[in-house]
């Protein structure tokens, strides 16, 4: 059980979103499994100023913290291009990172859920990372070996 204040918050600095982007070496400390991504891409993949993605989707990305620590991350967003294509009203979320603390999974998806519904969507599909080749997925199973390229890998919880 987790005890403390927990609270979703907005990313929204630069600093913030540098801190979203290395949360996850907290995450797979010790998992030789995971295949850490290059900061640098990663850091430009999330910036509104440098992802052309930012152009065509309604993007938020928040920080679940305990007590001022950053437990979980996670964005949402909604691809206008592929709602149009599809005719749909998908939202997404991706970037889903958390320690093993089901509260903080709870808010984060709980506040993507909301912010999609917020902006008119009727479904949530993820996890994915802004584009369907990318980083999809949770692992069920599979955590004890080398993940495929460009595909999500999970802790065991």
């Amino acid at each position: 059980m987790h005890t403390g204040n927990l609270e979703a918050t907005e990313v929204q600095t630069k600093r913030d979103r540098h801190e979203m982007v290395m949360f996850p070496w907290t995450v797979y400390r010790g998992d030789k499994n995971w295949v850490p991504p290059i900061i640098q891409e990663r850091e430009r993949l999330l910036d509104p100023d440098q992802n052309h993605f930012f152009l065509q989707a309604d993007v938020a990305l928040w920080a679940a913290r305990r007590d001022g620590r950053v437990v979980g991350t996670i964005a949402a967003f909604i691809d206008h291009r592929f709602n149009d294509y599809l005719k749909q009203q998908v939202g997404f979320f991706g970037f889903f990172e958390v320690l093993d603390d089901h509260e903080a999974a709870e808010v984060l998806l709980g506040t993507a859920r909301d912010w999609v519904q917020q902006h008119g969507m009727s479904e949530l599909h993820g996890p994915i990372n802004f584009h369907r080749d990318r980083e999809r997925g949770i692992l069920l199973e599979g955590t004890d070996c080398p993940p495929p390229m460009l595909c999500g890998h999970s802790p065991p919880y």
